[in-house]
């Protein structure tokens, strides 16, 4: 390239990022590019091994939050004044949210409602209708990006810190940009390259800071945070107490505190792990979602699934409701995903969930099904010593009585003489005939004995 406003080609733009020496000119072009600069983004990231696992859109928005807390913005010198107790005001930044928080500008104040649009510290994810403000726009002294179509109400006491203020002249760019999208033309204002590709990563980003924007909605803070103090986060230690009492008794597993995981669903409502149980090679995350039941069970996977995502080695997920009685469904990993069926090829949702159990049932129940080769099993000196002719023989009189009763209620006159006309001595006889298999005889030997009506 031969100037700062010609753009790279892509040989160029590559080679430069591979050989890591970009010259003045491309240096020049990339500070006031956009465009180039995430295209340059893009293939650093795709040049990186494969064994390093990409960073997902949740992990760079809680790593941006990180950083706009009040303890760390004041020790980097920032502005983040933790004006916690006043409400906000039109024009202001604020970090606002639940769990996971982001930084917002306030565009309006009403009553039991703020309208407020996400900002973001990632400009690489901006798309046409994200607004980039340089660092000396920006009363962090950080490149931002006001996500203006991801607009909308939050509840007042989802705001935790005051940040700073953005001048008139931006808060005007804000609005040419949402204009220019609702009539269909280029905005007069830097904002991010075109979205073309459903596959594109900023699509997925998107969407995350939007289930992060839906918990602070005014009916999802309400319905999370109710004043008697029932939310299903404050569950939360009383799950682990039940599971941490009562499960090492059922099964000889291990159980821990979960990593602070969680995962949004579109209703606001949200997913938090709370203990994590461990047998062998097996590791099953608990996490709480008091009236999960009622939840689409296609949200309730996808949950289940970026939940899975945030603890390494976990292989499934058991999802409880809230007390007394603690229903729980166990989604393991491979059920959270589409799949190919066999023999027909064809490309199926995940399977449905299963029915609700106390949750010390459903865990000890997945974990049973997975006891290794190695693990200890019951002494087989103990077989002998039991009754197994005595114990069948009274099953089998059980079994028969059954039989008899329902002949007795048939309608064809043939089953009701047949049922209810069984040898008195059967019971005694199926006793017989399991005490001769464990005394050695061949079981063909002792059925043809048990079908000999000269046997006695």
């Amino acid at each position: 390239m031969t100037g700062v406003w010609e753009h790279p080609t892509a040989a160029e733009l590559s080679d430069a990022v591979e050989t890591g020496t970009i010259g003045e000119a491309l240096r020049g072009h990339l500070a006031v590019c956009v465009e180039c600069r995430v295209r340059a983004a893009r293939l650093e990231r795709n040049r990186r091994p494969s064994s390093v696992p990409s960073e997902s859109a949740l992990g760079r928005i809680l790593a941006a939050d990180a950083a706009l807390r009040p303890d760390a913005a004041a020790a980097a010198g920032g502005t983040a004044d933790g004006a916690k107790g006043r409400a906000p005001r039109e024009g202001e930044l604020w970090r606002a949210g639940a769990q996971e928080a982001l930084l917002v500008w306030v565009r309006r104040v009403w009553d039991g409602a703020v309208d407020a649009v996400p900002v973001v510290l990632d400009p690489d994810m901006a798309d046409e209708q994200t607004l980039l403000l340089p660092p000396d726009a920006s009363p962090l002294g950080a490149e931002l990006g006001v996500v203006t179509s991801l607009r909308s109400h939050l509840h007042p006491d989802a705001f935790l810190s005051l940040v700073g203020e953005l001048p008139q002249e931006t808060v005007e760019r804000i609005a040419e940009v949402s204009r220019a999208a609702a009539e269909g033309r280029a905005p007069d204002a830097l904002v991010g390259p075109q979205v073309l590709d459903s596959d594109d990563q900023r699509v997925e980003y998107q969407q995350t800071i939007a289930s992060v924007m839906a918990e602070m909605t005014p009916a999802a803070w309400a319905r999370t945070h109710k004043p008697d103090d029932t939310r299903t986060d404050d569950a939360g230690p009383a799950l682990y107490v039940v599971i941490d009492g009562e499960l090492p008794a059922r099964h000889p597993c291990r159980v821990h505190r979960s990593l602070p995981a969680a995962a949004p669903l579109p209703d606001g409502s949200m997913l938090r792990a709370v203990a994590r149980v461990g047998y062998a090679d097996s590791s099953v995350l608990v996490a709480l979602l008091a009236d999960w039941q009622a939840a689409p069970e296609r949200d309730l996977v996808e949950a289940g699934r970026r939940l899975l995502e945030q603890e390494p080695g976990a292989g499934a997920a058991a999802i409880c409701g809230g007390p007394p009685l603690w229903p729980a469904t166990v989604l393991e990993w491979s059920a959270t995903r589409e799949a190919y069926e066999s023999p027909g090829g064809r490309l199926a949702p995940p399977p449905p969930l299963g029915d609700p159990l106390y949750v010390i049932d459903a865990l000890a129940k997945y974990l049973d099904l997975r006891t290794p080769s190695w693990d200890a099993t019951e002494e087989a000196s103990a077989v002998p010593t039991a009754d197994l002719a005595g114990r069948t023989t009274a099953a089998a009189a059980v079994a028969v009585a059954d039989l008899a009763a329902q002949g007795s209620r048939a309608h064809t006159p043939a089953k009701t003489q047949a049922w209810t006309a069984l040898p008195a001595e059967l019971p005694a006889d199926l006793g017989e005939l399991v005490r001769r298999v464990v005394g050695g005889s061949a079981p063909s030997d002792a059925v043809d004995w048990l079908l000999d009506g000269d046997r006695r």
